[in-house]
Formats: structure tokens, C-alpha cells, sequence
């Protein structure tokens, strides 16, 4: 009788291992085409374009226009070296030049805090959501069998969640007037040579797009293999004297160990999968350098760029155009150096916003709850009903 205690307790976290597999198929089944519309949804609980998100983005364009006057002064170095008096305006050039980024240094600091303050005012805002209704209309009761480790998704997966899109934030605001601000400097510069940087762009994306969806669904797949993880020891742990008293140590060890054995196996996935997208991304960058030297060559060649006779004005064209590329390259670097990060959103917004979902299709009526016999006793216990006067006192 009392080995079959301890056996009882394990259906709860098989049914989670189960629901685990069918929702990771299912994501994967689904992948971006309902992850990024679900990111969607959470932007517009969290009233993304906000003020603060204004302010970030100004603040982000401010960003640039310091960055793009250094690379206006740097060019001068050139003449500046090849000229008469030549220390002077050396000098000169580099004590304006470090003004300059000190002023760009403390834009960006301004943009981190920025945003930091954004992803924990977006953390309270989501959790209250969640653990309001959930209180509410007793989402904790109706959801235990649809949402797997509801839990976990409304306190670590929300803070995930938050922190990411919070580390992203400043790139995304800025990347698309960087964009357009060095893309407007550059076909001044040099013309139609840019073109070589925006089918670099395109070509990285889609390459890295086909590792990112792979990696949002193991992303998913992982957080809930880590709740299943957790819930047994939380089991085990509160059903400890059961489990002892039956003798069932050894097989709740080999449970553990087999919903061990399928995390840790779904996160070796996660490592390969995130050392491939880490050396796409690295490659792109490398080469994205060597494309936007190819681009400076063609402009030189083709005459766009160069002054005949004086070699120390046209090194300082090439080095104000190669600058203004390589910011262009960079700002596209940017973007594509979010893909692991941009996996990981992917996931936890699925994770985060599914919860909502099914609490907003919950009927007012969910505070009605269908009680067993056993329940409807309990609530007759003295305790309960003195709970339940205690509540109208506060309600009231």
C-alpha cells in the first residue's frame, strides 16, 4: 500500500514530460510563422512606442551623428600628417576627436539605463497581468492541465523575457536611422558601391534566419524541460516521508535522472545549434569587413572617389568613405549579431504570451469552480470559512 504512494506521485510530472514533447513538436510545426506574431502581441501589452521608447530611440540617433563627426575628423588626420604644420592640427584634430566620443560614450551609457529601466518596468507590468488573473479567475486551477509550469513561465520566464528584449532594445532603436543616416553619407561618398553592402545584408539574414527558428524551438523546448525538472524535485521534496516509507528511492533516482538526461540533452542541442549561429555571425562580420574594402576599391577605381595630383586629399576621401562603410557594415553587423538573442526572445515569447492567451479565453465565470465532494467538504472545514470571512473584511 504504501510503495503505491510513493508510485502515485510520479503521474503529475510524466503528464508534464508528455505535454513537454507535444508542445515542442508543435512549436517546431508552427515555428517563427506564430512565434514572431505572438512577440507582436506581448509589444502591444507592454505599449512598446511609449515616451521612454521615444526618448531611446532620439537618443539613439543622437548617438550616430556624434559617432559620424569622428569619422569626419579622423579623415583629416590624413591631410593634417601630409601638410604644413603638421603637430599643430594633429593635436588639434585628436583633441576634438576625443571630445567627440566622449560625448558619444555617455549617449550610449544614457541608452543602457534607458532601456535596463524599460525591461523592469515591462517584468511588473507582464507579472501583475499574470498573477492577477490568475488569482482572479482561479487561472492556477483552470490552466494546471493546458499550460505546463505556469509557475515558471510567470516568474522566471517573464524576467527572461524582459531582460532580452531589454539588452536589445538600444540596437533595435537605433539600427534603423543608423541605417538610413551612414546609407544617405555613403551614396554620397561612394555612389552605387553600397549596393554590395545591402546584398551582404540580405544574404547573412537569410542564412542566419534557418538556425534561428531551429534554435527559438529548442529554446522553448528547454525551459520547459527545466520546469519538468524542477517540479519532480518539488515533488520529491514534499512528498519526501511517502517516498521513504514506501521504498521507492531507487525509482525516483532513475526518474530524475531520466528527465535529467532529456535536459541536458536538449541544452547539448542548444550548444551546437548556438556554436553554428556564433560562427555564421562571426564569419559575416569578418567578411563583411572585406566586402566593404571591395566597395572602397571600386569606388577608387572607377574615379568616385580620389582628387588627381594630391595624394593627401584623396587618403583623406578613401579614409572618410571607408569610415562611413564601415559604420554602414557595422550597423548591419549589429542586426545580425542579435540572431542568438533573437532565438531566445522568440521562445520565451511564445512561453510568456501563451499564458495570456488562455487566461483572456478564460469565462467570467472561471471564479466558479466545479468542486469535487472531497472539495466541497474542505470548504466546510471552520478554517476555510474563516478565511473566507476574512476576505469580505478586506473586500469590503
Amino acid at each position: 500500500m504504501l510503495r503505491s504512494l510513493a508510485w502515485q506521485s510520479a503521474p503529475s510530472t510524466l503528464t508534464t514530460s508528455q505535454g513537454t514533447h507535444y508542445s515542442e513538436l508543435k512549436f517546431e510545426a508552427e515555428g517563427a510563422a506564430t512565434a514572431l506574431p505572438k512577440l507582436l502581441v506581448l509589444f502591444r501589452r507592454l505599449q512598446l512606442l511609449s515616451w521612454p521608447l521615444t526618448g531611446l530611440a532620439a537618443l539613439s540617433v543622437f548617438e550616430a551623428l556624434l559617432v559620424s563627426q569622428v569619422g569626419r575628423v579622423t579623415g583629416g588626420f590624413y591631410t593634417a600628417l601630409l601638410g604644413e604644420d603638421s603637430k599643430r592640427r594633429f593635436f588639434a584634430l585628436f583633441a576634438q576627436a576625443a571630445g567627440w566620443f566622449l560625448a558619444a560614450a555617455a549617449v550610449k551609457s544614457c541608452c543602457q539605463y534607458i532601456a535596463q529601466q524599460l525591461a523592469l518596468k515591462w517584468r511588473g507590468k507582464l507579472t501583475k497581468q499574470l498573477q492577477d488573473t490568475c488569482a482572479s479567475r482561479n487561472g492556477y486551477y483552470w490552466l494546471q492541465s493546458s499550460i505546463d509550469n505556469l509557475d515558471q513561465r510567470l516568474i522566471q520566464d517573464v524576467s527572461l523575457f524582459c531582460t532580452k528584449l531589454g539588452d536589445m532594445l538600444p540596437i533595435l532603436a537605433s539600427a534603423p536611422f543608423q541605417t538610413l543616416f551612414y546609407s544617405i553619407w555613403v551614396s554620397r561618398l561612394a555612389g552605387r558601391a553600397m549596393i554590395a553592402l545591402y546584398f551582404y545584408f540580405v544574404f547573412g539574414a537569410v542564412v542566419q534566419r534557418v538556425v534561428v527558428v531551429r534554435l527559438a524551438a529548442l529554446v522553448y523546448s528547454q525551459e520547459q524541460r527545466e520546469g519538468a525538472f524542477r517540479i519532480a524535485h518539488a515533488r520529491l521534496r514534499f512528498q519526501a516521508e511517502q517516498v521513504a516509507l514506501a521504498g521507492g528511492g531507487p525509482a525516483e533516482a532513475a526518474h530524475l535522472d531520466h528527465l535529467l538526461q532529456k535536459t541536458l540533452a536538449n541544452q547539448q542541442l542548444i550548444v551546437l545549434w548556438s556554436w553554428l549561429l556564433a560562427a555564421i555571425t562571426a564569419g559575416l562580420d569578418y567578411f563583411g569587413s572585406l566586402v566593404t574594402y571591395l566597395a572602397i576599391a571600386y569606388a577608387v577605381w572607377s574615379g568616385i572617389i580620389g582628387a588627381k595630383g594630391d595624394q593627401g586629399k584623396t587618403a583623406g576621401q578613401i579614409s572618410v568613405a571607408a569610415f562611413a562603410m564601415l559604420s554602414l557594415a557595422f550597423s548591419f553587423s549589429q542586426v545580425l549579431d542579435l540572431s542568438d538573442r533573437a532565438a531566445a526572445l522568440l521562445g520565451l515569447a511564445t512561453r510568456v504570451s501563451q499564458p495570456l492567451e488562455a487566461l483572456d479565453d478564460l469565462p467570467e465565470s472561471a471564479h466558479d469552480l466545479p468542486l469535487s465532494s472531497a472539495g466541497s467538504q474542505m470548504l466546510q472545514h471552520p478554517l476555510c470559512k474563516a478565511a473566507a470571512k476574512m476576505q469580505l473584511i478586506i473586500r469590503s
